[in-house]
């Protein structure tokens, strides 16, 4: 395989990545949009970035503290998502045993639900 193989083949692969979670990022934005006009000031986004912390991966992250940082979400919305949040360390778990990741995003769930609950409960 030449150099000029290898490097397009990085390439693209960085392209399609790149092009991936800028889309995810940018549906997740817009998604939030809508949240946030629809449920301004409600638990309700507390518990849904829990729920979004299941998701795999460090797009759901990024797009949490994103919205934080602009005003977005509030800071119980923004624990419960990050002690839900998995991360990328869920992905080979994921492969290897898909019962045991479901039970991983599971037991990091609940204590993130109540977190959540109990933050926005003291006007965090």
């Amino acid at each position: 395989m030449t150099l000029t193989a290898i490097s397009g083949i990085l390439l693209e692969s960085a392209e399609g990545a790149f092009l991936q979670v800028g889309v995810f990022v940018g549906a997740m934005l817009l998604f939030f949009g809508y949240f946030n006009y629809r449920y301004a000031g409600s638990l309700v986004k507390a518990i849904v970035t829990a729920g979004i912390g299941l998701v795999p991966g460090c797009g759901p992250q990024i797009v949490t503290v994103t919205l934080y940082t602009q005003g977005v979400i509030p800071f119980s919305a923004l624990a419960a998502h990050t002690i839900s949040q998995d991360g990328d360390a869920l992905f080979p778990i994921l492969a290897m045993n898909p019962r045991a990741a479901l039970w991983l995003s599971v037991t990091t769930t609940i204590p993130a639900l109540a977190v959540g609950v109990l933050l926005y409960a003291a006007g965090r």
